[in-house]
């Protein structure tokens, strides 16, 4: 029988988007035809990365990108880092507000 730790058995949705990228992203609602364009109102690419490394709008719940040498250790500290994924879930439901803006402009428009 395999193990598995209560981690991995329940991730965090907010963890799942950003490591899938399928969320409410400008870039993964835009391949949909939900939104126009795959851009931040912000103007820079709106996809996960985007709104925890570097989005002016979520600078509260940045985190800092792992050097190269490092990613390995710091993935893995995602699935017990409680911090972490309280600021993905900061930074995506700011996402997740900027969608809901865009949709009612587009549908405005």
């Amino acid at each position: 029988m395999t193990r598995t730790t209560p981690e991995l058995a329940h991730p965090s949705p907010f963890l799942i988007y950003f490591l899938s990228g399928h969320g409410t992203f400008p870039s993964y609602l835009q391949r949909f035809k939900f939104l126009d364009s795959s851009h931040c109102t912000c103007g820079m690419l709106g996809d996960a990365d985007h709104y925890i490394y570097s989005c002016p709008l979520t600078k509260e719940f940045h985190l800092i990108k792992p050097a190269d040498e490092q990613k390995k250790e710091w993935f893995n500290n995602l699935l017990t880092n409680i911090q972490v994924v309280t600021k993905m879930e900061g930074a995506f439901r700011t996402s997740r507000g900027i969608c809901d803006t865009l949709t009612q402009e587009r549908d405005y428009n």
